[in-house]
C-alpha cells in the first residue's frame, strides 16, 4: 500500500488519479483485488520477492529505460507462469506527492513511453484498457463530490493526452531505430 504525503491541491488532485500504486485513491480501486487478496500486479515503489521468484519468474525488463511498465510486465510474466501475487495493504510506503503540473506532464509522457514498450512485448494490452476504464470509473465515483474533481477532470484528459504523446514518440523514435 502507498500512502501520499498531504500536498498543495495541485498535489492531492494528482494522487488522487491512483498513481503510483493506487496513491491517494487506493490500489484495489485502481486494480482488482480478489477476496483472497489476490491481484494481476504490483507497483515496484512497494513490492517485495523472495529471491526464487525472481529465479523462477525472472527479473525486471532492463529494456525500459526509465521506471514505467517494467514492473507491470514483470507481474505479467508471474500471472501468466502460474504465479500468484498478493496485495498486502499492511506493508505501507510513505510517498511523496507530484505537486506540479510540469512534472506531471514530464511523468504522463515517460508513461506513454513505457506502455509502448509493454504492449510491443505483450502484444496486446486489451485487458490493461479495460482495467484502466474501470479505475477511471472508480476515480470519478470516488471524488464526484469533492472539489478535487474540478482538477481530476482536466488531469485525466492531459494524463491520456499525455501518454499517447509519449506512446507515439517511443513509437517513432523505434521505427527509426
Amino acid at each position: 500500500k502507498v500512502e501520499i504525503e498531504k500536498s498543495n491541491f495541485i498535489g492531492d488532485s494528482i494522487s488522487s488519479l491512483g498513481y503510483p500504486a493506487g496513491g491517494a485513491l487506493g490500489f484495489e480501486k485502481m486494480w482488482p483485488v480478489s477476496q483472497e487478496g489476490y491481484t494481476s500486479t504490483f507497483s515496484s515503489c512497494n513490492c517485495g520477492f523472495k529471491k526464487e521468484a525472481f529465479e523462477k519468474y525472472g527479473l525486471f525488463d532492463e529494456d525500459f529505460p526509465m521506471a514505467g511498465g517494467e514492473d507491470t510486465l514483470l507481474a505479467d510474466n508471474i500471472c501468466k507462469k502460474g504465479g500468484k501475487i498478493k496485495y498486502c495493504p499492511q506493508a505501507i510506503v510513505i510517498h511523496q506527492a507530484r505537486d506540479n503540473l510540469f512534472s506531471f506532464i514530464k511523468w504522463q509522457i515517460k508513461r506513454g513511453e513505457g506502455i509502448y514498450l509493454f504492449q510491443k512485448k505483450v502484444k496486446s494490452i486489451k485487458g490493461r484498457i479495460k482495467n484502466r476504464f474501470w479505475s477511471i470509473k472508480n476515480i470519478l465515483l470516488s471524488y464526484w463530490f469533492d472539489w478535487k474533481i474540478l482538477l481530476i477532470i482536466p488531469l485525466l484528459v492531459l494524463s491520456l493526452v499525455c501518454q499517447q504523446v509519449g506512446y507515439y514518440g517511443a513509437k517513432k523514435s523505434d521505427a527509426a531505430g
